[in-house]
This record gives C-alpha cells, structure tokens and sequence, in this order.
C-alpha cells in the first residue's frame, strides 16, 4: 500500500509537470508571436494557454493578441481601399478603428499606425477631389465640380482655394441660368465675379462676351423699334392733318416734280425695309449660331450698293441721302467690332458707334417723312 501511495503522487506530480510546461510552451510562444506582430498566431497560442490553466497575464495577453489581430485585418482592408481609390470606404475604416478602440494602453502603437494612415489617406482624397473639380470646371461641369469641392471643403473647412473655386462654380451655374432666361445684366455680373477667380477660364470668357453682345443687339433692337414706332405715328398724325385738296392741286400744278421725290421716297423706304429686315432683325441670332455675322456683312453690302445707285432727285434731298450711307456705314463698323469679339478681340463693344447708328437712322426717316 505504501509502495502503491508513493506510485500515485508520482504519477501526479508528472501530469502536472506536463501541464505546467504546455502551458509555459504556449504562453511564451504566444508572447513571441505577439512581439513579432503575427497576431493570429498569437491568439491561437494564448487560447491553447488558457485551456491549461488560466491566469490573469494570460486573459490579458489573449484580449490584446485578439484586439490587435482585428485591428492588423482592418488596417490591411483599409490599405486594400486607398491603393484602390476608394477613399470614403478607407477613411471610415480607420475612423472606426480609432472610436472603437480608445483608452487601452496596450493599442497605443498600432491606433498611431492608424491615425497615420488616417491623414495620408485624407490627403490623397483631397488631392483626388481636387484633380477631378478642376477637370469638371475646365469642361464646363460645374454641378459636378461642386459636388467634390463640397466634400473636399467637409475634411478641410478653413481652405480658401476651395471656397473660392466653390464659389467660382456657382456663379457659372448661376450666371449660366441667367444668360438662358437672357437676363443680360445679371449673367454678365455673375461672370465677371467668377472671372476674378479664374480669369482664364475660356468658358465664362466667352459666355461673358456673348451676354455683353446680346445685351448690345437688343439695345440696337430696342432703339429701332422705338424710331419705327414713332415714324409710323408721326406719318399718322400727318395724315390726319393733311389737306387733301391742297395736295391735289400741288400734284396737278408740279406733276414732274411729284413722281421723281414718289419715286425717291419709295426706293428710299424699300432699302429701309430691306436693312430692318435682313440686317438689324437678325443680329440677335448670332449669339445662337442662327445667323452669321458674314452673312449680316454681306446683306448690308447689297443695300450699300444699291444705295450707292439710288438717284438723288433735288438737292435739298441729297442730306437725307448722305444720312442714309452714314447710317450704313456706321452699321458696318458695329459688325466689324462683334466679328473681332467673336475672332477673340477683347476690346468691348463700342456704344459711340451704337449711338451714331440709330441717330442717323433717324435722321433717313426724319428726312424722308419730311418730303412725304
């Protein structure tokens, strides 16, 4: 029995030997595998600890090799994104990370890992952002430029490049809105404001010019129509006031003299008609691409040349006749002025040669209504 009892505690103490060393052996190779950031290893070594015995260092040690192997997997998904381009998904990653894991001492190094990774890839969508509203700006993609300067403006609230490129987009959305409701005043205000931005922008440029040009046409349009209106009433009030008899007896006593200013006023009157319809009428389709400035160029030269042939019957008559060329040729100084803008000549349109267009204009019809 004595012999027997000694047998027993021997065979004991050996079990227990043997278990204390697997123990030791996993926790010790668990601490290696921590040290040299093999964290799945790490974890599997300190559970197999924790099935022989259980101690405070090693529930410790297996909680830090799990926090550490999730994080290392997250990081490699995260690194997987940027190289991929997919930003947002990167960066909510890492956030996560950072929210999820505070206040433990033993992920200091690997949460600084991720907070570095965390900055670069910001940097790297912001860069992207950027390159992509730039490119939408220069092809005109305004709503899509803003869109990435919105979220670039999101991580980085205080970059002023950014807010006056934002701003630069949604004067060109809104100016552009203006110049399709052909509100002239306010388009061309918006992209002179959004040309302080980007000043070689070729799009506000030529926006800018078209809304100037077409402002200009319809002033022209404008100042005509308002000296057609007033020929007609002023031939109304004549009419009226005529003495019919009076006339009769003027055509009988002078009948020569009657058909060579008839005939003067008619031809006079058809050219008039003829430049109101086919030159100023259609200078409000050039911005539109309807009419050609070419074109303009080429009905006013008919005109000039059958006015050019246009007898001159009486003397008194040859001022009216020497406003009418005036007239034409002011006509053809203004479409020189728009070719050379529409050729990419900065220079404005010039409202002295709009002014002295419709004065002698008005000066034909002043005349012409004189002798009639």
């Amino acid at each position: 029995m004595r012999y027997g009892g000694w047998l027993a505690i021997f065979l004991l103490f050996i079990l227990l030997a043997g278990c204390i060393g697997k123990y030791d052996d996993y926790l010790q190779k668990g601490k290696n595998s921590l040290e040299n950031e093999e964290y799945t290893k790490a974890v599997d070594y300190l559970e197999q600890a924790l099935e022989e015995k259980k101690t405070a260092e090693t529930e410790q040690l297996y909680a830090e090799a799990k926090d550490k192997n999730k994080i290392s997997k997250l990081l490699t998904e995260g690194k997987d994104l940027t190289n991929k381009k997919q930003f947002d998904e990167a960066i909510s990653i890492y956030t996560s990370i950072l929210k999820g894991y505070e206040n433990k001492d033993y992920l200091d190094n690997i949460l600084k890992e991720t907070q570095g990774l965390l900055k670069v890839t910001k940097t790297k969508y912001g860069e992207n952002l950027l390159t992509m509203a730039n490119t939408a700006i220069k092809g005109g993609e305004y709503s899509y430029a803003k869109k990435n300067l919105s979220k670039l403006l999101d991580m980085d609230n205080e970059n002023s490049e950014v807010k006056q490129l934002l701003m630069f987009c949604e004067n060109m959305i809104n100016g552009t809105n203006a110049y399709n409701n052909q509100e002239w005043d306010e388009a061309i205000s918006l992209f002179s404001v959004a040309l302080n931005t980007y000043p070689d922008h070729e799009k506000a440029i030529s926006m800018k010019k078209e809304a100037l040009d077409n402002k200009k046409s319809l002033e022209i349009a404008d100042n005509m129509v308002g000296y057609e209106n007033e020929e007609a009433m002023t031939n109304e009030v004549d009419f009226e006031e005529t003495d019919l008899t009076a006339e009769d007896e003027d055509i009988q006593s002078n009948p020569a003299e009657d058909v060579a200013k008839i005939e003067f006023v008619n031809v006079m009157n058809s050219l008039l008609d003829d430049y109101w319809s086919n030159v100023m009428n259609q200078i409000q389709g050039i911005s539109s691409g309807m009419t050609s400035i070419t074109y303009l160029q080429m009905n006013l030269g008919n005109i000039y040349r059958k006015s050019v042939n246009v007898p001159v019957p009486y003397p008194e008559y040859q001022e009216i006749m020497n406003n009418w060329m005036t007239c034409l040729e002011e006509t053809n100084v203004y479409l020189e002025v728009l070719q050379g803008i529409y050729n990419g000549d900065s220079s404005a349109l010039s409202q002295e040669n709009i002014s002295i267009m419709a004065d002698y204009y008005q000066k034909t019809l002043d005349g012409l209504n004189s002798i009639q």
